[in-house]
């Protein structure tokens, strides 16, 4: 995955910014990082990173290696532990090849609901939202996942 920026993309958004300079530029990236963590600001910034891989003017859905990349990129700081378990079933399942908007909004409710630490409870989790067989089937792999580590951590 590789953000591209042509010359005067770049120019506008630094004159945008009033960067003139590398201090700048780095004081700059440091208040859009804060402006964009805020709860407030956070989904819009989650829907643009999606829409910004939509590179064709009727194309709804990105390819899998791409939305692995995405979810590293946008929600693996901040939900390290969904996101690896997520990429990890994405990246073995066979049912999708590509994922569109909805279920990318899916996957940010998913990280912000599941506590991978508490897998007990994950197992029992109803996802209240139209793409249940998907994430039926994430939570079967996770859950299966935990319960083998759990047997091979006793023998």
């Amino acid at each position: 995955f590789l953000l591209a920026l042509n010359q005067d993309e770049w120019q506008t958004g630094l004159k945008a910014l009033g960067v003139d300079s590398l201090s700048k530029l780095k004081k700059a990236l440091s208040d859009l990082e804060k402006e964009v963590e805020k709860p407030s600001n956070y989904e819009d910034f989650y829907t643009y990173a999606f829409r910004y891989c939509l590179t064709e003017e009727k194309q709804k859905s990105v390819d899998i290696e791409s939305i692995c990349e995405l979810l590293n990129l946008v929600l693996g700081v901040q939900f390290r532990p969904q996101i690896d378990s997520l990429i990890e079933y994405l990246k073995v399942q066979n049912d999708y090849k590509v994922i569109n908007s909805d279920q990318w909004i899916n996957f940010l409710r998913f990280c912000k609901e599941v506590n991978l630490l508490e897998m007990h409870k994950f197992a029992n989790f109803i996802f209240p939202f139209a793409a249940i067989t998907q994430y039926d089937k994430v939570s079967f792999h996770l859950h299966w996942k935990s319960v083998l580590a759990a047997r091979m951590k006793k023998n």
